[in-house]
């Protein structure tokens, strides 16, 4: 499941199209777009380049963020205000198990 409007990516694809730029069959450009995998009623949010914790996420998600250091797992408070843990893990995989972890043990 992506979060997102997928109607600005169809119009995108509409207009790039007409602007002769693509055509409906081949695309030559890729929209970064967040994923979304609910654990435990809990929305992981897993974070693109670029997209910012404030803009993708909400209230008790779970944010998974990229960067030099490693995978990131943010815990999204009021306003946008969010808690980490104190070191990235070395992989996505890593991530996401203790983000799920973390959904189970908020279930409870």
């Amino acid at each position: 499941m992506q979060r997102g409007n997928p109607g600005n990516y169809l119009e995108f694809v509409i207009f790039a199209a007409i602007a002769g730029r693509t055509n409906l069959t081949t695309s030559c450009f890729e929209i970064a777009m967040s994923t979304v995998i609910t654990h435990r009623c809990i929305n992981i949010v897993t974070l693109e380049h670029g997209e910012s914790i404030a803009e993708q996420c909400r209230t008790g998600d779970i944010a998974i963020v990229q960067d030099q250091a490693g995978w990131w797992t943010h815990f999204v408070g009021e306003s946008g205000v969010f808690d980490s843990y104190d070191a990235p893990f070395d992989s996505y995989d890593k991530a996401l198990w203790a983000a799920k972890a973390a959904a189970e043990f908020s279930a409870e």
